[in-house]
């Protein structure tokens, strides 16, 4: 491990070396703790940024310092304002291991932290003090302490109720014998998403699309290659929207869904899926709101997902994911469903549902219950013994509102 000066007191540890930062200590005293004890990366990296000094520190030592007064019992409130607004100017790159990287200020749990695993000495602190260690669920890492997820480039904040108000919104349609197109538009756009950006297989519904965004495939891809690429479409074209919304063309929806969601989402703080269409078959324990349910390959119905931002970079980074159409069954054309919740599982993070409250709509707006050539299901698959289309809801006597405005 290369030092220069203030680095110094080089030492092992169970996750590689670790060398004392001279210049975090000077400027914390006392209460620097683990976070003046720097891991090799974290010490590369600020060797890649300009010298740091007592008076003008890089973000490398900007994002150490100010992770001390998020952790350290031991600074009054006027340290801990003291040193936010010197670290603060500095923490535009508030990574310690990629330059280019702009990551969030620490403020919640990482949402990749899993189990506490182990316990670790602390080699900085002047009492016997031990540190929890955590699984990692991020694919880059095994292990963490909360002091080196802080300063972690691939930190991603968990997430709590009401953290939506931003919307990524895309629609997949494929050639059907009865378009239901029109009629999922104009029910997304009462639902509260009026611009949803449209990826349309070759010989789609091409009245419907009119004047609508739209991606227009040059060849048929499937189900699962034209999900996947609009969901990267819609995370390279919105990459800060909080919420990303992917339903197929045979999701119809109740009014103004989007502020139920709003008041509601996320049910966890690792939520991987928020699937807005409830199969028959799941078990819960709850008659309302969302539950989870650990269903893996055997989920059921891709027709409504929604997506915390985390969650939608790791489901497109994930191998699996990534290989499903050169390795998967019916040569991956198939399956947005089961992938996704494959994924979930192995990922450990949850795959929600919402409690039924569907409304059945009977007359001319009929679902034919026939798949389509890309290999969706239609609603009406799940249910045989009505004749009627099933429009997703959250709220019965929003429901029946929206059935007469709609349909009566």
């Amino acid at each position: 491990m290369k030092l220069v000066p203030p680095r110094s007191s080089v030492h092992a540890t169970p996750d590689g070396d670790r060398a004392k930062c001279g210049l975090v200590t000077q400027l914390v005293g006392k209460h620097s703790g683990d976070f003046a004890q720097v891991r090799t990366d974290q010490c590369q990296f600020c060797l890649t940024l300009p010298e740091p000094t007592v008076g003008t520190p890089n973000a490398a030592v900007a994002s150490l310092v100010y992770s001390v007064t998020t952790a350290s019992d031991g600074l009054s409130q006027d340290d801990v304002d003291r040193l936010r607004a010197f670290a603060v100017p500095y923490l535009e790159i508030a990574s310690s291991r990629c330059p280019e990287m702009r990551v969030p200020i620490y403020k919640s749990l990482c949402f990749f932290l899993g189990d506490h695993i182990d316990d670790r000495e602390c080699t900085g602190c002047k009492s016997t003090v031990t540190r929890k260690v955590f699984q990692c669920r991020h694919e880059e890492h095994e292990s963490t302490t909360i002091a080196e997820c802080r300063a972690c480039a691939d930190y991603d904040p968990s997430y709590a109720r009401g953290d939506v108000s931003t919307w990524a919104v895309g629609l997949t349609t494929a050639p059907r014998r009865t378009s239901m197109l029109q009629s999922t538009l104009e029910s997304l756009a009462l639902a509260g998403w009026p611009d949803p950006l449209v990826f349309s297989e070759p010989g789609s519904d091409e009245e419907a699309m009119k004047g609508k965004r739209t991606v227009q495939r040059e060849t048929t891809l499937g189900a699962w290659p034209n999900w996947y690429l609009g969901l990267s479409e819609l995370v390279s074209q919105d990459p800060h929207a909080e919420a990303y919304l992917v339903c197929q063309e045979d999701a119809m929806f109740c009014a103004n869904p989007r502020e139920y969601l709003e008041a509601t989402l996320w049910p966890a703080e690792r939520t991987g899926i928020v699937s807005l269409h409830t199969p028959k078959y799941p078990s819960r324990s709850t008659n309302e709101g969302f539950f989870a349910q650990d269903v893996g390959w055997g989920a059921w119905g891709a027709m409504a997902y929604i997506l915390p931002n985390a969650s939608a970079r790791a489901l497109l980074r994930d191998s699996r994911a990534v290989n499903h159409r050169s390795r998967g069954p019916r040569d991956g054309l198939v399956n947005v469903d089961s992938v996704v919740g494959s994924w979930c599982q192995r990922a450990e993070f949850s795959y929600h549902m919402h409690a039924r409250a569907f409304a059945n709509i009977p007359g001319r707006h009929q679902h034919s219950g026939r798949r389509h050539h890309s290999g969706a299901r239609g609603l009406l698959r799940i249910f045989p013994e009505t004749n009627s289309m099933h429009v997703i809801a959250f709220d019965s006597s929003t429901v029946w509102r929206v059935v007469q405005r709609l349909y009566i």
